[in-house]
């Protein structure tokens, strides 16, 4: 609570120290008071989307992912935060893809194998080494599927 006096341009003034002293403060530097300001704020949404652009690219492709759609890789821009997770997440669901096409193609075969025992069985003279050729041909697909699958722990 002091009390201070100025001189200015044939005035004087009399008031308190600290308005006084932001009064003159700021007559004297809002140029570069109101130029720092924004430049601040450019800088601010500048790295702002930097962060929140992956974020919402994660997002849009978690929920993709959650929808069962894993055939898109995560792209990010030059500068943007986040690429080793984006690698990460393209190089799961790249892998993830190759075992879900080699489960598809098991399954493919085994259907394929029950549709000819399925034939083999309507048959008045029964092949019985052909069944039992194309049941062995069944559980070692069957065998590699289990294989994928328990790379994988999940829930059951």
């Amino acid at each position: 609570n002091t009390l201070s006096i100025v001189y200015d341009d044939y005035n004087l003034q009399l008031g308190v120290t600290p308005g006084i002293l932001f009064s003159k403060i700021l007559s004297t530097q809002w140029i570069y008071i109101v130029f720092g300001g924004g430049l601040i704020i450019l800088i601010t949404l500048f790295l702002s989307h930097r962060v929140a652009g992956p974020f919402f690219n994660f997002e849009r492709s978690v929920n993709r992912m959650i929808e069962g759609d894993i055939s898109e890789e995560i792209y990010l821009r030059g500068k943007d935060e986040g690429k080793e997770l984006a690698k990460k997440l393209n190089a799961f669901n790249l892998i993830l893809s190759d075992k879900l096409a080699n489960m598809e193609g098991f399954n493919r075969e085994v259907g394929d194998r029950a549709k000819t025992i399925e034939a083999l069985m309507s048959q008045p003279d029964e092949n019985k080494e052909d069944i039992l050729k194309l049941l062995a041909q069944i559980r070692e697909k069957q065998t590699r599927i289990d294989t994928l699958i328990n790379d994988y722990t999940f829930t059951r």
